[in-house]
């Protein structure tokens, strides 16, 4: 079922030694305390990267990317974020030390800027004769650049 949030955990051995597993049990508490649990889906990946900033959150369709969290930011994330509609400003990454430079998207996280993604489709096709059935599993990587500007 499609939700309306998607809610990224990272789930690296960074951020679950940071606490991204109380973490992952106080947000899943404060989203059924606000009876919106049919509206966010909580997904744990992978190393998101920057460990040094985990543990880390990624929300999506908006792209926020939340850093060093805490299980006491769960309600706040929930509240103000999921159900108001207002990112949680103090929680976000900064370019540096300056206020002003506050990265609000993921496309505009330093760690990212610079990368290329590999994207991976994987087919299987059938192939089936008279005498046998074969299967072919194909892997094509197609290369995109990524947030260039």
């Amino acid at each position: 079922m499609l939700k309306r949030i998607d809610v990224l955990l990272c789930f690296g051995s960074g951020c679950v030694s940071a606490g991204a597993k109380k973490i992952k049990q106080e947000l899943q508490k404060q989203v059924r305390e606000f009876g919106i649990e049919s509206e966010v889906n909580i997904i744990e990946t992978g190393c998101m990267g920057p460990c040094d900033f985990g543990p880390l959150m990624l929300i999506y369709p908006e792209g926020v990317f939340y850093k060093q969290l805490k299980p006491e930011d769960m309600k706040e994330v929930v509240e103000e974020h999921f159900v108001k509609g207002r990112v949680v400003e103090r929680l976000l990454m900064r370019d540096g030390s300056a206020a002003e430079n506050v990265v609000r998207n993921v496309e505009d996280v330093p760690f990212y800027k610079s990368q290329t993604k590999l994207r991976w489709s994987i087919a299987v096709i059938s192939i089936r004769s008279r005498w046998k059935s074969m299967w072919l599993l194909t892997a094509t990587a197609r290369w995109r650049r990524c947030w260039s500007r």
